[in-house]
């Protein structure tokens, strides 16, 4: 646990890139799920709140140290014991050299459902949560600058419509994720092209790639944790690592109207990530955390580069 404190602490100092997260490594179960570690304790028995409503921010530093500020709105409804309706509404506000975008990014739905595992030994809890949904987008990811088409960097949204599934599981206080996320639909307009760009910041040309008409392939996840509390269950601390796989080659359309993979554009992204929550009471709680990249894809056009990322997020449960 020391060790991953230090390592998120000393972000600033990191010249790695990567994160690389799609959507789904902050959506629901997949991202922390502590009602495993409330007990019996009446103060923060929660089985009679149906609705959460939460509010919240991450900022991220990307490609040419632009700043990435994420507010996102959530709602989520337990329909049964067993069966979460959630949803979560995000946004961009993207400042950099080259331009400012403020848009809507995504809409997320998606379904957890909970199974608690019996076992023989009174003290062997074991949680596993099933979660499906989808990631809808608000933009074609083509805002331009005075005409011109900006890189996917400063883009709002992947502008793809994307499948999510994956499981979340529990034991002895080790949380254990993996998931996809796999476009099903391609509505990327993004028009920008390196070769017939005019766009310069820090008296350099730019560096970023071609994405043209630009296509995504698939995530993987995987992400383990290990969950350590108070003795009252007020403070909840989840170091964690987080694994993703971009599951092939990206592509673009060239000049010549050919469509071309991004060499390197595929492969594998490992970050450290903590996790902290605050629980108030059965009505209020926060959340904080962070993350940064251990290894990288040497090659990310998506513009999803961070070299840090932080949120924080507020719970109102009724």
């Amino acid at each position: 646990m020391i060790l991953l404190l230090a390592i998120v602490l000393s972000v600033g100092y990191s010249k790695a890139q990567g994160c690389s997260d799609a959507g789904f490594c902050t959506l629901g179960s997949l991202k922390s799920n502590f009602d495993f570690e409330k007990k019996d304790s009446s103060s923060l028995n929660e089985k009679e709140l149906k609705n959460t409503i939460g509010v919240g921010f991450s900022y991220g530093l990307g490609e040419d140290f632009n700043n990435n500020f994420n507010p996102f709105l959530l709602y989520n409804r337990k329909l049964t014991k067993h069966l979460e309706l959630q949803t979560k509404l995000t946004s961009a506000f993207i400042q950099g050299n080259l331009a400012n975008v403020n848009y809507l990014s995504d809409i997320y739905i998606a379904t957890n459902t909970s199974i608690t595992l019996k076992d023989k030994k009174p003290k062997l809890h074991q949680q596993l949560n099933i979660v499906a949904g989808i990631k809808i987008p608000f933009s074609t990811a083509n805002f331009k600058k005075n005409g011109q088409a900006l890189p996917m960097a400063y883009q709002p949204s992947l502008a793809t419509v994307d499948i999510i599934a994956g499981i979340n599981y529990i034991i002895f206080g080790c949380e254990m994720n993996a998931a996809f996320q796999i476009p099903v639909a391609q509505i990327n307009k993004n028009s920008y092209v390196k070769e017939t760009g005019n766009l310069t910041f820090n008296n350099e040309k730019d560096t970023f790639a071609s994405t043209n008409l630009f296509k995504r392939k698939p995530d993987f996840l995987f992400r383990f944790g290990y969950v350590f509390h108070t003795k009252n269950y007020k403070w909840l601390f989840k170091p964690n690592v987080l694994n993703i796989i971009h599951l092939g080659k990206d592509t673009y359309v060239d000049t010549l109207g050919k469509r071309k993979k991004i060499e390197d554009s595929e492969g594998y992204t490992l970050n450290a990530a903590f996790n902290m929550t605050y629980i108030i009471n059965k009505h209020h709680n926060f959340e904080l955390s962070a993350g940064t990249p251990l290894v990288v894809r040497k090659v990310r056009p998506d513009g999803l580069t961070r070299k840090i990322a932080v949120a924080l997020e507020y719970h109102f449960n009724f």
